[in-house]
């Protein structure tokens, strides 16, 4: 069974629960009662066929992948990066419910505390400020509701499990280790009166969640943080997308979110970028360099989940090479950019995948 809160992958970086047998086909896994080696495909759609609505597609899949024997966490979770969504709402779209249909079950159970769709939409947006948090008894009904635990509606929330320092030496570990010179941070912390940027330790230290640092640079390290988020769930994504042999909905559920993840991603940089505009004072002489602040911190994300995702590979040990040597190289630049050796350029994202109000020249300033 997946476990609870994330999406577990094996060395391939095929998400648990997909897999390929000897064909190479894409399999969510044997039905109950079947030998653990036989591949059991959802169902082929013939080419070209429109799906009528997102919800229909995600009712195929559900009933689909309920047929094979899949548990609802399992699916909530490969919904959850389908979709793009919470796990409040994952779960939802795996019993194939709208809020009102949850609403009116909750009346059923518990006709002495009725609820709303509103209700239900509350508890999905939280927590964001337009959502409204749920009690434990709230949670404890609603995981009742959806034949799940507590915890596994809460799978979306940050996890620290990292800083536990007892996980260190466990092969699955989600903390990559970066040995950077000290030369590199010995002074980050002097310059010429104007804001500093975040060392590289600190970047990579909030891929894991929120760092110290974060109350000196609020703004870019919760960026980079979300933008590491973003190249997990896209590194799954994809190997979804790339299967010749997947079926036709669930490629295309997988390109939508690998559409959305593109799009959340340059916002990410551009709101690094903005940031940076803001804090750093550049000198007429210094030397312009190639990308931004944001590009950079961008490929170190990248560079850092193909190193968790390559953990279990004889490709790992060049990954972690290629991971510290952009480490050491941001640093570099950060360095130069405070000693007012190099500046970077104002730069921003015209790809169509950008919406129209964010890559508009008006809105960039171009």
């Amino acid at each position: 069974m997946i476990k609870p809160g994330h999406l577990a992958r094996g060395p391939s970086g095929d998400l648990a629960g997909v897999s390929r047998d000897g064909r190479g086909r894409l399999s969510f896994g044997p039905t109950r009662g079947t030998p653990a080696s036989a591949g059991v495909d959802l169902p082929a759609r013939t080419a070209g066929q429109p799906v009528q609505n997102l919800r229909q597609e995600r009712t195929e899949i559900s009933r689909t992948l309920r047929a094979q024997g899949k548990t609802w966490v399992e699916i909530a979770e490969l919904f959850r990066l389908l979709y793009q969504v919470n796990a409040r709402v994952a779960f939802r779209y795996a019993h194939c419910w709208n809020q009102g249909e949850v609403a009116k079950l909750w009346c059923e159970h518990w006709p002495d505390d009725p609820k709303t769709s509103k209700n239900i939409s509350y508890w999905e947006l939280w927590p964001a400020e337009s959502g409204r948090t749920p009690s434990f008894a709230i949670l404890a009904r609603l995981a009742e509701l959806y034949e799940c635990s507590v915890s596994d509606l809460l799978a979306d929330l940050p996890n620290y499990r990292h800083r536990d320092g007892a996980n260190g030496d466990r092969p699955d570990a989600t903390a990559v280790v970066v040995a950077l010179p000290s030369e590199h941070i010995a002074d980050r912390h002097q310059g010429s009166g104007q804001n500093l940027l975040p060392t590289a330790r600190l970047v990579v230290d909030s891929f894991h969640g929120q760092p110290e640092g974060s109350v000196s640079w609020p703004t870019p390290l919760r960026a980079a943080r979300r933008l590491a988020a973003r190249h997990a769930d896209q590194w799954s994504a994809e190997m979804i997308s790339r299967d010749p042999s997947a079926d036709d909905h669930v490629v295309a559920a997988a390109k939508r979110s690998i559409d959305l993840l593109n799009r959340a991603r340059a916002d990410l940089v551009m709101e690094i970028d903005t940031w940076v505009e803001r804090a750093i004072c550049y000198p007429a002489t210094a030397s312009l360099h190639t990308e931004t602040i944001g590009s950079v911190i961008d490929r170190l994300a990248i560079a850092w989940v193909r190193c968790q995702r390559l953990s279990q590979t004889d490709r790992h040990a060049l990954a972690l090479r290629q991971f510290r040597e952009l480490a050491c190289a941001y640093d570099d630049l950060v360095l130069d950019v405070h000693k007012g050796r190099r500046r970077v350029p104002r730069w921003r994202a015209l790809k169509s995948s950008r919406s129209p109000a964010v890559a508009s020249p008006a809105a960039s300033g171009i």
